[in-house]
């Protein structure tokens, strides 16, 4: 695993800090955490997806090692974003795993460079986040955080950057208009008991993305860390879908429907492109234990 700073030309003294694993040479996933978080919240999928792709994570402004700007808005996010993406991929698609609001600044990323992407999956997100009393309570505990701010925790901003993303940043956010517009392969991730992204919202996501597929998991909001296992095997069996005979991305949009059988006890993740089917990833590896909500 290497870390190196990523150092913007758009905005010259600021760097975001990236780290890489993998070989180079192979199918490039690309991850993107979510408020608050850091691209820790996504080692249990770096660790799974290393030995054969070469993948990449970063820390948005604020977050994790990356140096914040004050007064920064979702456009100044959304920039950092693309400037990293685009240097790493070059010429090449890569498949963005995306959690929460790194959905929101991923959804954008899709709409304005298809060409890069092989493929999207959107984790315990959607087209907006409701103001609902899970939000509420996160702005209560914001003065809190810099008591439990560092890189390696679950919560890895500060009281202003938190300040600035609960009452700013995040509600700007507003995906629905480029749903329609997404071209690219895309999967829907959703925890059934997500105090942040209720299922219905999320259910109303895939379904207003071309060719989306569904799939539930019985967790809470930070999906990738509280079950890993499935959500690992989840994400591996869509990717396997995505290559080409070569072993790279395609970025091709499979609309069949996919009609599954519903699961046991004991069956694999189960995934649909039918929003309105409500199958769930069963539990083959234990529920994992809860993590703090990152948004």
């Amino acid at each position: 695993m290497q870390l190196r700073h990523f150092h913007s030309q758009k905005h010259p003294g600021h760097w975001l800090e990236l780290v890489e694993d993998g070989d180079p040479t192979r199918p490039l996933i690309f991850m993107v955490h979510g408020a608050v978080g850091s691209w820790r919240n996504f080692r249990y999928q770096m660790e799974h997806f290393r030995g054969d792709h070469h993948v990449v994570g970063l820390d948005l402004r604020g977050h994790g090692q990356s140096p914040w700007i004050k007064d920064s808005k979702l456009e100044h996010f959304y920039s950092d974003l693309e400037e990293v993406f685009l240097d790493v991929t070059q010429n090449r698609r890569a498949v963005v795993l995306a959690h929460s609001f790194g959905g929101c600044l991923a959804t954008q990323l899709a709409a304005r460079h298809p060409e890069r992407l092989g493929g999207l999956a959107l984790l315990n997100t959607a087209g907006n986040i409701p103001r609902n009393l899970s939000y509420q309570l996160l702005q209560l505990f914001t003065p809190l955080a810099d008591f439990v701010a560092k890189p390696e925790n679950p919560i890895t901003a500060g009281s202003d950057v938190c300040n600035t993303l609960l009452r700013g940043v995040l509600r700007e956010w507003d995906c629905w208009p480029l749903y329609p517009q997404l071209q690219v392969p895309t999967l829907v991730l959703l925890g059934q008991m997500d105090p942040l992204i209720p299922l219905k919202l999320g259910k109303k996501t895939a379904a207003a993305i071309p060719g989306a597929q569904l799939c539930i998991v019985p967790g809470g909001h930070v999906s990738m860390w509280e079950m890993p296992q499935r959500i690992n095997q989840a994400l591996r069996d869509w990717i396997l879908t995505l290559r080409s005979g070569d072993g790279q991305f395609t970025g091709v949009v499979h609309t069949s429907s996919i009609q599954p059988e519903p699961p046991s006890s004991t069956s694999t993740p189960t995934c649909t492109s039918d929003p309105d089917t409500n199958w769930h990833a069963s539990d083959r590896s234990g529920t994992g234990s809860a993590r703090p909500p990152v948004k």
